[in-house]
């Protein structure tokens, strides 16, 4: 049964796999690294194909301007990344089969009082290339480096939150704050025991993308990450259900068989020593695994708050911006000193 679940496992950034199972493994690809690889210098962003749009803003938000675009060099690959606004260091990483304009609704609105940076992480989005000698830790690290940020807040939704929960375990110093959104957790399978429902639903999933039929796959993967299991399509807010079925069917297209690679000593194993606060947004419609991780990393850090928000799926920014932006910015904002 492990290797039925396993494509399920690596989308959620559950495992340390880098390749899809049933596709043949990306080659090594890119020299060893050293531990801290020099820091590239970031590229203005080229002339590129059309690409997917943004989720829309909701109706009486205000229209904000384009992010700027630009690419970082790490190792072989190209990291794509979206930056907005001026301030301390905001870091968003995306989840599985998305990019990073899954958070545009949060660079606009965080752009106020923050420099945010939004990016693709490697085999998705705009990113390209293959280097399997780099961790995701370190692809990270590479970009902050690039940018000249020596500190970041870091937010992850899913397989976006198991790449922060590296790079904080890693470089505990260059993390101010840590969100974790329907999160993801290397080690998770050995850690977590898994439900029956959740068992069942990701069984399923992996036979839909056994049929390799693309547009099936996209529908499964939004009627369960983006619905979730307890509601009807209809009830999802439709802007976000329309963003998530677009960018999933277009990276199923892409036929990406490249994901983030994580450290070889799974982050569940390792949670004690996580050093900066740490907020967990979890949703309760969401699949129940991803709760049931949600409970483990919170009874496993010591300076961590769980929040579950209602009536909401596994994609919580992209359907209650609002309240999300409320929640991050408490949490964000310096506590009064008494």
């Amino acid at each position: 049964m492990r290797r039925r679940l396993s494509f399920l496992l690596l989308v959620l950034g559950l495992t340390g796999l880098a390749a899809i199972p049933g596709q043949a493994a990306p080659p090594h690809t890119g020299s060893a690294i050293p531990a801290h690889p020099q820091p590239a210098t970031p590229q203005p962003v080229a002339p590129q194909p059309a690409a997917l749009q943004p989720i829309a803003p909701q109706a009486s938000a205000p229209q904000a301007a384009a992010p700027r675009e630009g690419f970082i060099p790490a190792g072989r690959l190209r990291i794509h990344y979206l930056e907005e606004g001026r301030g301390p260091a905001l870091v968003f990483l995306h989840a599985g089969y998305q990019d990073a304009h899954m958070w545009r609704e949060q660079q606009a609105h965080f752009a106020k009082n923050y420099r945010t940076i939004a990016i693709d992480l490697p085999g998705q989005g705009a990113t390209t290339g293959i280097d399997t000698s780099l961790l995701i830790e370190q692809v990270l690290r590479i970009a902050l480096d690039s940018l000249h940020i020596d500190k970041a807040s870091v937010v992850g939704i899913s397989v976006g939150a198991s790449c922060a929960l590296d790079f904080a375990l890693a470089y505990p110093g260059r993390v101010d704050k840590l969100v974790l959104v329907s999160a993801g957790l290397p080690g998770a399978p050995e850690a977590v025991p898994l439900d029956s429902l959740s068992k069942k639903l990701f069984e399923e999933t992996d036979s839909v993308f056994q049929t390799k039929d693309d547009t099936a796959i996209a529908a499964n993967f939004t009627r369960l990450w983006c619905d979730g299991p307890f509601r009807q399509p209809q009830k999802t807010r439709q802007a976000a259900r329309a963003y998530v079925l677009k960018t999933t069917l277009a990276q199923v297209i892409r036929n990406t068989t490249y994901w983030p690679r994580f450290n070889p000593n799974p982050a569940a194993k390792r949670l004690s020593s996580l050093q900066p606060p740490v907020l967990i947004i979890d949703a309760a419609l969401d699949v129940p695994y991803i709760l049931a991780i949600g409970r483990y990393i919170h009874a496993h850090t010591s300076r961590s708050q769980l929040i579950i928000v209602p009536g909401v799926a596994h994609m919580v920014n992209l359907e209650q911006p609002r309240r999300f932006d409320r929640l991050l910015t408490d949490f964000l904002t310096p506590s009064p000193r008494p």
